[in-house]
């Protein structure tokens, strides 16, 4: 896995951002919203995704992204056959980046979009 650092310069702190706990809880409710599901935040699926944000929102703080050279046909697949799931992520994606003042890749909607589908296979199985 490479990052990729898109500013040089340290991250100038952002009044409006809200902590990444707060975001955390914003993203969760993005997801319970789009798909009408009540998400067990005790569940180690839950609890993984969380543990994904954290280390997202790091890096968009840092101006440093995950860029894997193989991912764009990955995504692009899973754009096709997931558009609800795609449409989530980038939601996502568009919220922490308006926060932070960043631009997700591809590869950063790439995970989220694995991470968001765990989450909505698992409450799906729970139903």
């Amino acid at each position: 896995m490479h990052f990729v650092n898109s500013q040089t310069n340290d991250l100038a702190t952002n009044s409006s951002v809200n902590s990444d706990d707060e975001m955390i809880k914003i993203i969760t409710k993005i997801i319970e919203q789009e798909y009408e599901l009540r998400i067990n935040q005790t569940e180690f699926t839950y609890n993984r995704f969380v543990m994904h944000l954290r280390y997202y929102i790091k890096r968009m703080k840092k101006h440093e992204q995950i860029s894997e050279n193989d991912n764009s046909k990955l995504f692009n697949t899973m754009r096709h056959d997931e558009p609800e799931i795609y449409l989530v992520a980038k939601r996502i994606a568009d919220y922490v980046d308006s926060q932070l003042d960043t631009n997700s890749n591809d590869d950063e909607l790439f995970y989220l979009m694995i991470y968001v589908k765990r989450i909505v296979n698992k409450m799906n199985t729970q139903a």
